[in-house]
């Protein structure tokens, strides 16, 4: 493992936090999944998408900010 210790508490927590899938993760899901208009298949789906990429924008948003002003990672 390449990553220094003190970047995992860092880069874990906030990819995890995207549940965007299922139909209890936020109101708004419940709500359109309320509707009968969308199955479970279709939210994870389209949530698969957007986990995705949420996580991967994450990522790169803390390796090329964060890291500068936090002082440690390859930036640092």
């Amino acid at each position: 493992m390449t990553q220094p210790a003190e970047e995992i508490p860092t880069d874990t927590p906030r990819p995890a936090s995207c549940a965007f899938m299922l139909p209890v993760a936020t109101p708004p899901n419940a709500v359109v999944f309320a509707s009968g208009k969308l199955t479970v298949i279709d939210m994870m789906r389209a949530g698969a998408i957007i986990s995705l990429v949420a996580t991967l924008t994450i990522l790169l948003f803390l390796h090329a900010l964060a890291m500068p002003v936090l002082g440690f990672g390859w930036a640092g």
